[in-house]
Order: C-alpha cells, then sequence, then structure tokens
C-alpha cells in the first residue's frame, strides 16, 4: 500500500511538473510573441516613415535651386571685385600721365602736330611736339641755361574690329635738348608715359576721341580712355583734360622771337 502510495505521490509531482513547464512556456511565448509583434509594428512605421522617390526628388530640386543662387551670387561678387580692381588701376594710371603731361605743357613754349594738313599731306594726330625755351624751366633737367628741349608724344593707337577691342594702345615720350641755334639733337628712346589705352578712330563710344587734340599753339586736349576686359566685359576709365602753356609769348633768351614747336621737327 504504501508502494501506491508512493507511485501515486511521485505521479501528482510529475503532473505538477508539467504543468509549471507549460505555464512557463506560455507565459515565455507571450512574452516573446509580444516583442515580436511591437518589434514588427515598428519596422513598419518606420517604414511609412521613409522618404518616397517623389519627395527625394523635390528635395534634390531645391537644393539645386539654392546651390545654383549661391554660386549665381559668388560669381557676380567676383566680377563685381575685378571690375572695381580694373577701374581703379585704370584711374589711377590716367591720374598719373595726367600729372606729368601737366608738367611737359605748362613750361612749354609752343604746341603743335609734327605732321600737318594741306595740299601735301594729312595730319598726324597722334604725334605732338612740345617745346620749352632754356628760360621755361623746361623738364629735361639740364645743367646748361642755353639748352631748350623737345618732347615728342608719339600714340600707337588700339585696334578695334566689329566693335571688339583686339588690342589696347601705349603713349610714348621722347626727349631732345635744343641748342642756342634752334636745331633738336638725337631723340632719347621712348618711354611709355600710358598703357592700355582703348582710343582709336575705328572705336565706338568715348575710345572714339582722338587721345591727342592740338586746340592752338599753347593748348593740348588730353582725351585718354583706359581699361581691360573683365570677363566679356570691357572695363574703363576715362578723362578729359585741356592743359595751356604758361609761357607761350616768351622769347628766346638771346632777344630773338621765341622758337616754336618747328624746331622740334
Amino acid at each position: 500500500m504504501d508502494n501506491g502510495m508512493n507511485g501515486m505521490e511521485q505521479s501528482g509531482r510529475a503532473s505538477y511538473a508539467r504543468r509549471n513547464r507549460q505555464e512557463q512556456g506560455a507565459v515565455s511565448g507571450g512574452f516573446t510573441g509580444a516583442i515580436s509583434s511591437w518589434w514588427h509594428k515598428l519596422r513598419s512605421a518606420e517604414g511609412q516613415r521613409g522618404v518616397s522617390l517623389t519627395e527625394l526628388m523635390v528635395a534634390l530640386g531645391i537644393f539645386l535651386l539654392f546651390s545654383s543662387v549661391f554660386t549665381a551670387s559668388v560669381m557676380q561678387y567676383l566680377r563685381s571685385t575685378s571690375s572695381t580692381a580694373v577701374r581703379a588701376q585704370s584711374a589711377s594710371n590716367v591720374m598719373m600721365a595726367t600729372q606729368r603731361l601737366e608738367r611737359f605743357i605748362s613750361y612749354s613754349n609752343s604746341i603743335g602736330y609734327a605732321t600737318t594738313g594741306g595740299s601735301s599731306g594729312t595730319t598726324d594726330k597722334n604725334t605732338v611736339l612740345i617745346y620749352s625755351a632754356p628760360s621755361s624751366g623746361n623738364d629735361s633737367g639740364v645743367t646748361s641755361a642755353s639748352v631748350g628741349q623737345c618732347i615728342m608724344l608719339y600714340y600707337k593707337p588700339a585696334t578695334w574690329s566689329s566693335g571688339n577691342l583686339q588690342n589696347t594702345g601705349t603713349l610714348y615720350y621722347q626727349t631732345a635738348d635744343v641748342d642756342s641755334t634752334g636745331a633738336h639733337g638725337t631723340y632719347s628712346t621712348k618711354h611709355a608715359l600710358l598703357n592700355s589705352i582703348t582710343n582709336a578712330p575705328t572705336a565706338s563710344g568715348l575710345s572714339k576721341a582722338d587721345l591727342l587734340t592740338v586746340k592752338s599753339t599753347d593748348t593740348l586736349q588730353f582725351s585718354p580712355v583706359v581699361g581691360q576686359y573683365s570677363g566679356s566685359k570691357l572695363v574703363t576709365s576715362n578723362t578729359q583734360v585741356t592743359f595751356s602753356s604758361r609761357n607761350s609769348s616768351a622769347a628766346d633768351p638771346s632777344g630773338g622771337a621765341a622758337i616754336t614747336y618747328e624746331a622740334c621737327r
């Protein structure tokens, strides 16, 4: 009988253990299932929040639009800065050349074209002669009071084609001493007085004006247009100045009539 009781007790404990394991498995399976269900829902929600192809294309278009606007703004700024620098440099060069010409002409006695028009030829407006008598305080720096000075201004014009500037021009000057007999010596080598000039008869706008214009034997008009291309745009600075001789009526120091620019031919 004891054996029977023991068997029933063991059978009951085994049955209880099986039920306990089943309950634990059910609980464990329910928890795992809940986690799995939550994970699938989360993945599904993330998928719903993803970017569609249309949204991606719209975002890319907006990005490209802002990028192009930014790039255009930067390029415009760089072009503006470059143009400002070119214009400032041109204005500075014009100012220095103008100051030098003023010294040449203020102390002169006579001004004229090297070649004048008439039945025998045409006026060469690109070459101007300036004569300063010894007593006029000429600009050559010579030590002898009996020596005058000739200054030859020569302009090599700019070249234009179909309204476009091909090559800029240069204004040169040369000097020569004049002795008491009125004869001048050999002219010096050419020195550049102003570069990047756009004046030419074939040009358009302000550049069409003559660079040098002799108004009378004591007056010269200077009308430079100076610049260069910045990108595809021609950026220039210009001025127009009229110089007058202070000594146009001065007589030759030897007592004769005033020597004119003819002595410089």
